[in-house]
C-alpha cells in the first residue's frame, strides 16, 4: 500500500538503516526524534542528515557527553550517553544522567535552519546498549538489531517485521532463547538460521565467537515458524521477553474502526 504524502515522526526504537529504507519504500516522509521519560526531546531531525537517524542536539536545553562503557562481557565498547540539563524549561533535573543508550557526538555544520540557529552538535547512531543474556554469556542488543533486520533478510528472505528472538525464563531459572521466523517466509533450513544467527553474533571478536560456540553447544537457540509477537501499538520488536508460561498466540492489532463495544 502506497503511503505517499505521510510524514512519520518516529521514536522510541532506533531509527536504523532497515527501518528506515521499509518506511520510505511506501513513499513516507521519516522524521527521527529522540527523547526519553526523564530528558525531553534532547535531540530532533536534521533536515540534512547524513545518515537514518542524524538529530541536532539541543544544546539550548541540555548537555551531553558520552563515556566508553563496556558490554557484553567485554567484547563490545559503546560510548554511552551521558546528559546533564542546563535549562529552566526542562522538567527535571538530570547531572550525568546515562540514559541507558549510546550514540556518536559530532560538532558539525550544516544548511537545515537548525543549524543555522547554532546547533551545531549532531547527535547519530543511537542504540541502547542493554545486553542479551542467557548461559552466562552476554551481546550487545544492537548487534542483534542489525543481525535480525537485515542479514537474515538477505540470506534467507522475508522483511525485518519476519525475523524475532525471544528470551523464556523456566522454571529453573535459566534463561532460553527461541528465534522466530515467520511462515510467510516459505520453507527455510532451520539449522542454517541457526548457525547464520550464532555467526553473526561472534564475528566481531575472539571473545564474542568463543560465547557463540558457547550457545551452540548449549542448544541454546531454537527456531520456531511463527510470527513474531507484536506490542498492542503494532510494533514487532527485535527481542521479546516471555515469562514462562505466556508464550501463547499474542492478540492482533484491530484497527480502531474495526473495533466494536460488546
Amino acid at each position: 500500500m502506497s503511503l505517499a504524502g505521510v510524514t512519520l515522526v518516529v521514536a522510541s526504537e532506533p531509527t536504523t538503516v532497515a527501518r528506515r529504507e521499509a518506511m520510505e519504500a511506501v513513499g513516507c516522509h521519516i522524521i527521527p526524534g529522540y527523547s526519553s521519560m526523564d530528558v525531553t526531546a534532547p535531540a530532533y531531525a536534521c533536515a540534512t542528515a547524513t545518515g537514518p537517524d542524524d538529530l541536532h542536539a539541543m544544546t539550548h536545553r541540555f548537555a551531553a557527553i558520552t563515556r566508553p562503557t563496556s558490554t557484553a562481557g567485554g567484547a563490545h565498547d559503546v560510548d554511552a550517553l551521558l546528559i546533564s540539563s542546563i535549562s529552566d524549561t526542562v522538567p527535571r533535573i538530570a547531572l550525568n544522567m546515562m540514559t541507558g543508550d549510546y550514540g556518536r557526538l559530532e560538532a558539525r555544520t550544516c544548511d537545515c535552519a537548525l543549524g543555522a540557529l547554532g546547533l551545531q552538535t549532531h547527535l547519530s547512531e543511537i542504540g541502547s546498549h542493554e545486553k542479551l543474556n542467557s548461559e552466562g554469556v552476554t551481546f550487545a542488543r544492537s548487534n542483534l538489531q542489525q543481525i535480525l533486520e537485515q542479514v537474515l533478510p538477505a540470506r534467507f528472505g522475508g522483511t525485518l517485521l519476519d525475523y524475532q528472538l525471544a528470551e523464556e525464563a523456566t522454571d529453573a531459572g535459566a534463561v532460553r532463547l527461541f528465534l522466530r521466523a515467520s511462515p510467510s517466509i516459505g520453507p527455510l533450513d532451520e539449522a542454517a538460521v541457526r548457525d547464520t544467527l550464532l555467526h553473526e553474533l561472534g564475528r566481531d571478536s575472539l571473545l564474542g565467537a568463543y560465547q557463540a560456540r558457547m550457545w551452540e553447544q548449549a542448544r541454546t537457540i531454537e527456531v520456531r515458524r511463527e510470527d513474531p509477537a507484536r506490542t498492542m501499538a503494532g510494533k514487532v520488536l527485535p527481542l521479546q521477553q516471555v515469562r514462562r508460561g505466556d508464550d501463547r498466540p499474542h492478540r492482533p492489532v484491530i484497527p480502531a474502526r474495526d473495533r466494536r463495544l460488546p
